[in-house]
């Protein structure tokens, strides 16, 4: 070590870097401890928001004098939540929640069925595809054309791709696809 470091190092007590590292380290600390406290306060509170959420997509789907009882996820399925929807206490159908990558993020959405596996309509949970391109997507004109069709689907065939917004349109029907599988494997489920 050259003799001006030395002289440092015994005026502050040790060597520059073992300060700076504990001090960061006390930093780092510190801060996660903050996040950590930030995320207990706030986990409810967004818990809350989500299930909020998805209730509203589903009553926009089947309607508010629905029933919603969650269902298991059949295995292999590409699905985070499925539910059995009764009106009056008869079957109205399953809605199947599933999310496919799109161009810039997942495309999050809930397909409902009918009793019979046509597609009622689909509601998107969360999108963040590009603005005014890749997000038409989620415009309700685009989603009615997924009205009365059960699949499998391919794009062009059954429903058009959004010029422009290919991959966000192979990503919606990749998703959809994903329902109508879960669907279906509950339908097999349930007839064995």
């Amino acid at each position: 070590m050259p003799r001006n470091a030395e002289q440092t190092a015994k005026k502050t007590g040790g060597t520059p870097i073992l300060k700076i590292v504990c001090s960061l380290l006390a930093i780092c600390t510190v801060c996660a401890a903050i996040l950590g406290s930030i995320y207990l306060v706030t986990a409810a509170q967004i818990l809350d928001n989500e299930t909020r959420t998805v209730s509203e997509k589903l009553q926009s789907i089947y309607g508010e004098d629905c029933e919603f009882a969650d269902r298991a996820v059949p295995e292999g399925a590409i699905a985070s939540g499925v539910w059995q929807v009764t009106r009056a206490h008869e079957n109205a159908g399953l809605a199947v929640r599933t999310s496919s990558r799109g161009f810039s993020d997942d495309i999050d959405l809930i397909v409902g069925f009918d009793e019979t596996g046509a597609i009622l309509k689909i509601e998107i949970v969360s999108i963040a595809e590009t603005a005014g391109i890749g997000e038409k997507v989620k415009e309700e004109s685009y989603l009615a054309n997924y009205a009365g069709k059960s699949g499998p689907l391919v794009l062009n065939e059954d429903v058009d791709a959004i010029s422009g917004a290919t991959r966000s349109s192979t990503a919606l029907m990749r998703g959809v696809n994903q329902a109508i599988d879960c669907y279906e494997a509950l339908k097999i489920k349930e007839a064995a």
